[in-house]
């Protein structure tokens, strides 16, 4: 199953990068349909989110059955000073920096979005050896509570966005590496 996904995934990118590139553009209807399919993605993604949190936040005011303590005993929660601090300031530096490689790329600057496109897959792939060693760190896993439970899937959910985010990134490195968006 896992290959099947990825396979679509690379054809899907293939045929993406093939029309846009080598074809000159993409339809009106192939363009329609990515605006599109984008939007829904992006509603889907923010439920998910919304969900997630309220999960977190419900179980979080407490109740009897864990004595009214958040998060419940034994588990030690992650110290949000540490890792997940640095894990923060990496992405709003990475959000800095994919704005400048979209405004080199905007006025046909290769060499300038080379140097941008780089720091941001670099981040991301630090963002995720950070949060890996968050994760072998931790005193509790997925199954001790709804702490543990929500902690897991949200961070675990920004964790692949963020390595999909990275992905990207690198294969808008890799294209501009060889000039796609210069016309």
């Amino acid at each position: 199953a896992t290959w099947l996904l990825l396979s679509s995934f690379y054809s899907w990118m293939m045929d993406i990068v093939t029309e846009a590139t080598y074809l000159g553009c993409h339809t009106s209807i192939v363009a329609r349909g990515l605006k599109i399919g984008f939007t829904l993605f992006l509603i889907s993604e923010a439920f998910f989110f919304v969900g997630f949190f309220w999960a977190w936040f419900s179980s979080g005011i407490g109740n009897l059955s864990s004595g009214c303590l958040w998060p419940p005993r034994p588990i030690i929660p992650v110290y949000p000073w540490g890792a997940p601090l640095f894990n923060t300031a990496i992405l709003l530096a990475s959000g800095a920096a994919v704005t400048w490689a979209h405004r080199a790329v905007a006025i046909h600057d290769r060499e300038e979005a080379m140097i941008p496109l780089g720091l941001c897959v670099l981040a991301g792939v630090v963002f995720l050896r950070f949060q890996f060693g968050e994760y072998k760190a931790a005193s509790f896993t997925i199954a001790d509570s709804a702490y543990g439970s929500c902690f897991y899937m949200l961070t675990g959910l920004h964790g692949s966005h963020v390595l999909g985010g990275t992905l990207f990134l690198a294969a808008m490195l890799v294209r501009n590496y060889f000039c796609h968006f210069i016309r």
